[in-house]
């Protein structure tokens, strides 16, 4: 069985022409398949600049000042999903050719501002009807949900994420937002458990943007990667876990010394 490999790009181009003109360019030299965009440039009121021969456009039209859009290329189709989209949110579902027909997912460009609840009511009712439908599902985000689990230096009282079973694909803690005073993770792609698997190359482009937000990079395969679970003791970011476990437990947790004494605490809480 051969794969299937849709390549998608993620990032806030935060209202700049140039930063439009660059995707733009990534659909033509990098063969790229679908954007998942936040702070489009907006002229006459739509969004602009993001449109051309070879690729299509969809956002929420009529919206007063759209904060979202996604971009696809005439390989892939996109069907825009009405009920589930504003200004904040697109909705649409992705189809791609593969050998035995076709395959589809959820996608969703998703921005959300620190002054609102979070989630928005339409992110809510656009992860409450993948679940019930058991469909696969992929949100590119400019998230103002605060977790170190996510690469961020802080956390806030906006971890949804952690309470609609979503899985998060960043990988590291690579800053997505960068100026010269402040560098922080911004920008997180969440999807559904069925959808993880077919998420490969996930990383933060060294790419120049044109926006104060770098672009993500990742892949959809088909059929799913095979997953090979392993701890790396080099790679594990201690301060998160302990924090992390803190909160699980409501109570202090002891400080990580070394690997042996991981080991020796963990044998003890799986006694317990």
């Amino acid at each position: 069985m051969s794969t299937t490999r849709v390549r998608v790009l993620q990032v806030n181009l935060h209202y700049a022409k140039a930063a439009s003109a660059v995707v733009c360019r990534r659909f033509d030299k990098d063969g790229l398949d679908v954007a998942l965009l936040q702070e489009p440039w907006i002229h006459g009121g739509r969004v602009s600049g993001l449109k051309t021969n070879y690729n299509k456009m969809l956002y929420k039209e009529g919206a007063k000042e759209p904060r979202t859009c996604i971009v696809y290329s005439n390989r892939v189709n996109c069907t825009l999903i009405p009920v589930l989209c504003t200004a904040d949110i697109v909705t649409a579902i992705l189809t791609t050719p593969i050998e035995e027909g076709t395959r589809s997912w959820f996608v969703s460009s998703a921005y959300l501002p620190g002054e609102e609840i979070c989630p928005p009511p339409q992110l809510g009712e656009v992860i409450a009807y993948v679940a019930r439908e058991n469909l696969q599902l992929i949100i590119g985000c400019d998230a103002n949900a605060h977790h170190i689990l996510w690469g961020r230096t802080d956390i806030n009282t906006k971890g949804f994420i952690l309470t609609n079973s979503l899985l998060i694909a960043n990988v590291g803690n690579k800053p997505t937002f960068v100026t010269a005073a402040w560098k922080e993770v911004l920008d997180i792609t969440l999807s559904s458990e069925k959808a993880c698997d077919n998420i490969e190359n996930w990383h933060v482009s060294e790419e120049p943007s044109c926006s104060d937000h770098r672009q993500i990079r990742f892949d959809l395969v088909t059929p799913p990667r095979t997953s090979i679970t392993y701890r790396n003791p080099r790679e594990t970011n201690w301060r998160g876990y302990s924090l992390s476990l803190n909160e699980a437990l409501e109570e202090e947790v002891i400080e990580i010394e070394n690997n042996k004494f991981f080991e020796r605490q963990w044998r003890k809480l799986a006694r317990q």
